[in-house]
């Protein structure tokens, strides 16, 4: 894989990317190359909309992800800088370059009641974090705030280099969590559908190491494909081994395919289990969900063996409607 770095002496925002994108147009990088380019951020605080879940802030260190997961629902932000290709998303990867320094500019006070989510569109320990460092220096502002209450969402094992940072939060009390999106512990499927991300293995290992350190940790078990990661066996396997490295929340949903993800994921269906082809497509041809009664299926079973693997019925990224607002499920 080549990865070429767009050095820029005053990087772009997004609205002014966007801008030259749809006047002249972006080039889409070849199958194995990645290209990483900076923008700069006014702000790195978005107001999450969605009353049925937890987080009151979401940040994301990065627009675009290299884990290239077939499935994933945040691919239609690449229409945010006018790129359509549905392969843009996980190789043309923007990262917010000041974040770290907007992040030391904000009050103590914006965060107050308010818990922030690290990682809700994009991982923030993506490959490229391992040489930019954004993420890490987010965190290392984050530290001053003494009402910070995080959540972070990541499929990467590079969380571990991070260690020394929760434990800093884990000592001065304040509230945070890790979630570990793995979908299945089978190492070939999860290479088919997430192929740059760490194996579930490795995954459950960071898992284990930030658990030791005294984080509360957790499995997102999602999402629950049809026919390849919904066995009731499969599932149990992969709670029970998320219980095993310390997760004390666990969280799954089914399958659900937007637009844009459709345009990725059904044409990898297609060639990577044919044999399955025609029952994706007689859904998600015509819903972005699978039918309420599969759905309601999935649920059940996730409840029944949370159940038997001692989790909680609730999750560390649920949180009561806030006044005036209606709870909707997250899923």
């Amino acid at each position: 894989m080549k990865i070429q770095r767009i050095h820029a002496d005053h990087p772009e925002t997004l609205r002014t990317l966007a801008l030259r994108h749809r006047r002249h147009g972006v080039e889409t990088p070849g199958d194995r190359d990645i290209v990483l380019e900076p923008i700069d951020v006014k702000t790195i605080l978005t107001r999450n909309p969605n009353p049925g879940l937890r987080h009151y802030w979401s940040i994301n260190p990065y627009r675009g992800c290299q884990f290239g997961c077939t499935y994933c629902f945040a691919r239609y932000t690449a229409k945010f800088v006018e790129m359509n290709d549905p392969l843009a998303f996980e190789r043309r990867i923007f990262y917010k370059r000041n974040a770290p320094e907007v992040a030391r500019q904000l009050r103590d006070r914006d965060f107050y009641g308010k818990p922030v989510a690290l990682g809700t569109a994009t991982d923030p320990w993506q490959p490229a974090e391992g040489a930019l460092r954004i993420t890490r220096g987010i965190l290392e502002a984050l530290l001053r705030y003494p009402s910070l209450d995080l959540f972070c969402l990541t499929k990467s094992s590079l969380i571990r280099r991070d260690r020394d940072l929760f434990a800093q939060l884990v000592k001065s009390g304040r509230p945070v969590s890790v979630g570990f999106s793995i979908t299945t512990l089978d190492a070939e499927l999860a290479r088919k559908m997430e192929p740059q991300a760490a194996a579930p293995r490795e995954r459950l290992r960071a898992m284990r190491m930030l658990a030791d350190a005294g984080v509360t940790v957790g499995i997102m078990a999602m999402p629950v494909v049809p026919l390849l990661t919904d066995r009731e066996e499969d599932l149990d396997a992969l709670l029970g081994a998320a219980r095993e490295h310390g997760a004390s929340f666990a969280v799954g949903g089914a399958l659900h395919l937007r637009t844009e993800p459709k345009k990725r994921f059904l044409p990898w269906i297609d060639e990577t289990f044919p044999e399955y082809a025609r029952q994706f497509h007689s859904v998600y041809d015509y819903s972005a969900y699978h039918t309420e009664a599969y759905r309601e299926e999935i649920r059940a079973r996730i409840d029944a063996l949370k159940r038997k693997h001692g989790f909680p019925e609730t999750s560390a990224d649920a949180r009561p409607a806030r006044k005036g607002e209606q709870l909707q499920m997250p899923f």
